[in-house]
């Protein structure tokens, strides 16, 4: 079971991340590709894993997204430190998240066959 300051600690990462690129993040791939999904912190709030989405599904692009991003772990850290009072600052493992990509080609999917249906 996660414990509830766990669950509090993600939650407000995860809005920190998604204004702040939504505000200050220009960096045009990650702006136009990521969405921001999920954020699961460790029991010990010493590391964060920041799921996303891309809106391309290209590997190539995957991957620059990625690239990008290890780019901006530094800048999102000391924001993170800045912005939530913490003992430690998590460190930040970004993940592409599958789950969610399959269920929005399952969606996907499922909204193609229902208009060939009409």
């Amino acid at each position: 079971m996660i414990p509830d300051r766990n669950i509090r600690v993600g939650r407000s990462i995860y809005k920190l991340i998604c204004n702040l690129f939504f505000d200050e993040i220009y960096n045009k791939i990650i702006k136009d590709n990521v969405v921001i999904t999920n954020v699961e912190v460790s029991k010990d709030l010493k590391v964060a894993k920041i799921f996303f989405i891309a809106k391309n599904r290209d590997e190539k692009i995957i991957d620059k997204i990625l690239k990008e991003l290890e780019r901006l772990k530094s800048f999102l850290r000391k924001r993170i430190a800045d912005e939530i009072n913490l003992k430690y600052c998590p460190d930040i493992i970004f993940k592409f998240d599958y789950e969610e990509d399959r269920a929005n080609r399952v969606d996907e999917l499922i909204e193609k066959v229902i208009k060939k249906e009409k």
